[in-house]
């Protein structure tokens, strides 16, 4: 787009925005601001049009504030999908800003939407993941809590907790937050990939939560969550993703390093999600064995044997 029609397009969004305000300006008389009454419908439809100019004038922060305010008389008016559909334009020309994509949200949730809620929430999680890990990490948490209650969201889901777990390396957050991930996939089959995938990657957070040291107490927690989930679903227990995990837990709780280092093996790891994979493959190891004080090795100087004397 040429600077001039830029420029053109940047003139429009001032006249829409001009008219936008005019309609919630009251008179200056006395009778007429009695009776009068802001028009909050077209000021709406106007501030849209400016955002909307803006946005292809390339004046983002102009287009956002015009969005937002078009969102704000929609919902002024009760009309919570439009002023919905307007914070979620918002929230994609400024994608960085956490607190537009909650907003945009919280308007879909009121316009009784809430799968668009979620996967907004998932979406501003998703653009954030590069440029605010913090900020990402918060949305992945709501996005998590909206999915407990919104049907087929599970895989939304399922990138906010493997997120929580393996990027932001929270995994007691993450597991405390394991219930509502099934939650999510409450409409998935017993024996659905990613419901056996969610079992593993329980037991398994649940041994590295502590870190790389895996002592045999977490072995023997991770084991008593492996029984847990079993006991919950029987077709986990007939899983490839039961079968790796528990391959791991035999491995580490009778030491054995070549087990470990063959149920380690990519073709096993392939059992998992990716993310959690790679989170093994960097934190799963047997513990390197101290030697005892009898068998260390000691010199000891005898009384005949003089040391020089470099005085």
């Amino acid at each position: 787009m040429t600077g001039s029609v830029k420029a053109g397009q940047r003139s429009k969004g001032d006249a829409a925005l001009k008219e936008a305000e005019k309609c919630l300006k009251a008179p200056k008389g006395f009778f007429e601001k009695m009776m009068w009454k802001p028009d909050r419908i077209k000021a709406a439809s106007k501030f849209a049009e400016a955002g909307n100019a803006f946005a292809s004038g390339g004046a983002k922060d102009l287009a956002v504030m015009a969005l937002n305010r078009a969102a704000d008389e929609y919902s002024k008016n009760n009309l919570y999908y439009q002023a919905a559909q307007h914070a979620a334009k918002g929230a994609a020309l400024y994608e960085t800003q956490k607190e537009l994509w909650t907003r945009a949200a919280e308007f879909w949730t009121l316009a009784g939407e809430a799968r668009q809620a979620t996967d907004t929430l998932a979406r501003g999680a998703k653009k954030l993941e590069m440029s605010n890990a913090k900020f990402a990490s918060e949305l992945h948490l709501l996005v998590l809590e909206a999915a407990a209650d919104v049907n087929h969201t599970e895989e939304v889901a399922n990138k906010a907790f493997l997120w929580i777990a393996c990027h932001d390396n929270d995994i007691p957050k993450a597991l405390e937050k394991y219930p509502l991930l099934i939650k999510a996939m409450g409409a998935l089959d017993d024996d659905h990939p990613s419901r056996l995938r969610a079992q593993s990657a329980r037991v398994l957070l649940t041994l590295m939560q502590r870190g790389v040291d895996i002592t045999d107490d977490d072995v023997k927690k991770a084991d008593a969550v492996f029984l847990e989930e079993i006991n919950k679903n029987q077709k986990y227990a007939a899983s490839d993703q039961a079968q790796t995990a528990d391959d791991i837990l035999s491995a580490l709780r009778t030491k054995d390093e070549d087990a470990l280092e063959l149920a380690m093996q990519p073709r096993h790891l392939g059992n998992l999600d990716f993310q959690l994979a790679q989170l093994c493959k960097t934190r799963i190891r047997l513990p390197i064995p101290i030697e005892d004080d009898d068998n260390a090795t000691t010199t000891n100087i005898e009384d005949d044997d003089h040391l020089p004397d470099l005085s």
